[in-house]
Protein backbone atom coordinates (compact mmCIF):
# COMPACT_ATOMS: atom_id res chain seq x y z
CA UNK A 1 0.00 0.00 0.00
CA UNK A 2 2.79 2.44 0.84
CA UNK A 3 4.61 1.43 -2.31
CA UNK A 4 1.46 2.14 -4.35
CA UNK A 5 1.15 5.60 -2.77
CA UNK A 6 4.78 6.43 -3.55
CA UNK A 7 4.40 5.22 -7.11
CA UNK A 8 1.21 7.26 -7.57
CA UNK A 9 2.90 10.41 -6.23
CA UNK A 10 5.89 9.90 -8.48
CA UNK A 11 3.76 9.42 -11.57
CA UNK A 12 1.39 12.32 -10.86
CA UNK A 13 3.82 14.77 -9.36
CA UNK A 14 3.83 18.28 -10.76
CA UNK A 15 6.41 18.75 -13.46
CA UNK A 16 9.58 20.52 -12.39
CA UNK A 17 9.79 24.09 -13.63
CA UNK A 18 12.18 24.76 -16.43
CA UNK A 19 15.59 25.87 -15.32
CA UNK A 20 16.08 29.60 -15.76
CA UNK A 21 17.73 30.36 -19.03
CA UNK A 22 20.55 32.81 -19.30
CA UNK A 23 21.18 34.51 -22.57
CA UNK A 24 24.72 35.30 -23.64
CA UNK A 25 23.95 39.04 -23.38
CA UNK A 26 22.64 38.62 -19.82
CA UNK A 27 25.70 36.62 -18.87
CA UNK A 28 28.02 39.32 -20.26
CA UNK A 29 26.08 42.03 -18.42
CA UNK A 30 26.34 40.04 -15.21
CA UNK A 31 30.11 39.81 -15.66
CA UNK A 32 30.47 43.55 -16.32
CA UNK A 33 28.25 44.46 -13.36
CA UNK A 34 30.38 42.42 -10.97
CA UNK A 35 33.97 43.52 -11.54
CA UNK A 36 35.02 42.01 -8.21
CA UNK A 37 34.34 38.51 -9.54
CA UNK A 38 35.48 36.60 -12.55
CA UNK A 39 38.56 36.46 -14.68
CA UNK A 40 39.22 40.21 -14.77
CA UNK A 41 38.68 41.03 -11.10
CA UNK A 42 42.41 41.53 -10.45
CA UNK A 43 42.87 43.82 -13.44
CA UNK A 44 39.89 45.98 -12.48
CA UNK A 45 41.02 46.11 -8.84
CA UNK A 46 44.54 47.21 -9.81
CA UNK A 47 43.24 49.82 -12.27
CA UNK A 48 40.90 51.19 -9.57
CA UNK A 49 43.50 51.31 -6.78
CA UNK A 50 44.41 54.84 -5.82
CA UNK A 51 48.21 55.20 -5.72
CA UNK A 52 49.55 56.36 -2.32
CA UNK A 53 50.54 59.80 -3.65
CA UNK A 54 46.94 60.47 -4.75
CA UNK A 55 45.18 59.01 -1.68
CA UNK A 56 44.89 62.26 0.33
CA UNK A 57 43.44 64.20 -2.63
CA UNK A 58 41.15 61.32 -3.68
CA UNK A 59 39.83 60.75 -0.15
CA UNK A 60 39.13 64.47 0.29
CA UNK A 61 37.37 64.85 -3.07
CA UNK A 62 35.36 61.66 -2.63
CA UNK A 63 34.15 62.72 0.81
CA UNK A 64 33.28 66.21 -0.48
CA UNK A 65 31.51 65.04 -3.63
CA UNK A 66 29.42 62.09 -2.44
CA UNK A 67 30.31 61.26 1.14
CA UNK A 68 31.96 58.09 -0.15
CA UNK A 69 35.11 56.45 1.15
CA UNK A 70 38.04 54.89 -0.68
CA UNK A 71 37.78 51.58 1.18
CA UNK A 72 34.13 51.08 0.20
CA UNK A 73 33.90 51.23 -3.61
CA UNK A 74 30.11 51.13 -3.61
CA UNK A 75 29.74 54.12 -1.29
CA UNK A 76 28.34 57.11 -3.10
CA UNK A 77 27.90 55.37 -6.47
CA UNK A 78 24.37 56.58 -7.07
CA UNK A 79 24.86 60.10 -5.72
CA UNK A 80 23.15 62.84 -7.71
CA UNK A 81 23.98 66.52 -7.30
CA UNK A 82 21.15 68.26 -5.51
CA UNK A 83 21.57 71.57 -7.35
CA UNK A 84 20.34 70.12 -10.63
CA UNK A 85 23.69 70.33 -12.41
CA UNK A 86 23.51 66.71 -13.53
CA UNK A 87 26.74 65.74 -11.76
CA UNK A 88 26.49 62.15 -10.60
CA UNK A 89 28.26 59.20 -9.03
CA UNK A 90 30.99 58.82 -6.45
CA UNK A 91 33.09 61.57 -7.99
CA UNK A 92 30.21 63.74 -9.28
CA UNK A 93 31.09 63.33 -12.94
CA UNK A 94 29.49 65.93 -15.18
CA UNK A 95 29.42 65.43 -18.95
CA UNK A 96 31.46 62.21 -18.96
CA UNK A 97 28.86 59.94 -20.54
CA UNK A 98 30.62 59.74 -23.90
CA UNK A 99 34.34 60.04 -23.19
CA UNK A 100 34.35 58.36 -19.79
CA UNK A 101 33.77 54.80 -21.02
CA UNK A 102 36.68 55.19 -23.45
CA UNK A 103 38.97 56.36 -20.66
CA UNK A 104 37.96 53.35 -18.56
CA UNK A 105 38.71 51.06 -21.52
CA UNK A 106 42.13 52.64 -22.06
CA UNK A 107 43.11 52.24 -18.41
CA UNK A 108 41.89 48.64 -18.20
CA UNK A 109 43.96 47.76 -21.28
CA UNK A 110 47.05 49.41 -19.77
CA UNK A 111 46.56 47.30 -16.66
CA UNK A 112 46.46 44.07 -18.70
CA UNK A 113 42.91 43.49 -19.90
CA UNK A 114 42.51 42.34 -23.49
CA UNK A 115 41.20 44.86 -26.01
CA UNK A 116 38.15 42.66 -26.63
CA UNK A 117 37.16 42.49 -22.96
CA UNK A 118 37.89 46.17 -22.31
CA UNK A 119 35.78 47.08 -25.34
CA UNK A 120 32.92 44.95 -24.03
CA UNK A 121 33.04 46.88 -20.75
CA UNK A 122 33.20 50.19 -22.63
CA UNK A 123 30.10 49.30 -24.63
CA UNK A 124 28.19 48.37 -21.46
CA UNK A 125 29.30 51.54 -19.64
CA UNK A 126 28.28 53.65 -22.66
CA UNK A 127 24.76 52.26 -22.44
CA UNK A 128 24.30 53.07 -18.74
CA UNK A 129 24.35 56.31 -16.75
CA UNK A 130 27.39 56.71 -14.50
CA UNK A 131 25.41 56.30 -11.23
CA UNK A 132 24.55 52.77 -12.44
CA UNK A 133 28.22 51.83 -12.89
CA UNK A 134 29.93 49.77 -10.22
CA UNK A 135 32.04 51.97 -7.97
CA UNK A 136 35.24 50.35 -9.20
CA UNK A 137 34.57 51.55 -12.75
CA UNK A 138 33.86 55.03 -11.39
CA UNK A 139 37.21 54.89 -9.55
CA UNK A 140 38.97 53.76 -12.74
CA UNK A 141 37.54 56.78 -14.57
CA UNK A 142 38.53 59.16 -11.77
CA UNK A 143 42.10 57.86 -11.73
CA UNK A 144 42.44 58.00 -15.50
CA UNK A 145 41.22 61.61 -15.55
CA UNK A 146 43.55 62.57 -12.69
CA UNK A 147 46.55 60.91 -14.30
CA UNK A 148 45.79 62.71 -17.57
CA UNK A 149 46.22 65.97 -15.65
CA UNK A 150 42.61 66.67 -14.74
CA UNK A 151 42.79 66.76 -10.94
CA UNK A 152 42.29 70.49 -10.48
CA UNK A 153 40.58 71.07 -13.81
CA UNK A 154 37.76 68.68 -12.91
CA UNK A 155 37.77 68.62 -9.11
CA UNK A 156 39.52 71.85 -8.14
CA UNK A 157 37.12 73.66 -5.90
CA UNK A 158 39.27 76.26 -4.16
CA UNK A 159 39.02 74.25 -0.94
CA UNK A 160 41.49 72.26 1.12
CA UNK A 161 41.40 69.33 -1.34
CA UNK A 162 43.27 71.44 -3.92
CA UNK A 163 46.32 71.59 -1.65
CA UNK A 164 46.45 67.78 -1.55
CA UNK A 165 47.06 67.31 -5.29
CA UNK A 166 50.17 65.19 -5.87
CA UNK A 167 52.93 67.10 -7.66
Amino acid sequence: MILDAILTLALHAAPEPDAPTTTAAHSREWAVNRPTRGTHARVVARAATVPPRWRPFAACVLHRESGGTLDRPQSGVGALNGDGSGAAGRWQFLGWEHGGPYQVKDRLERFGMSHKEARRIRVWLSAHPIPKWHGLYQDVLFLEAVERGGALRHWGNGDRCDGLVAR
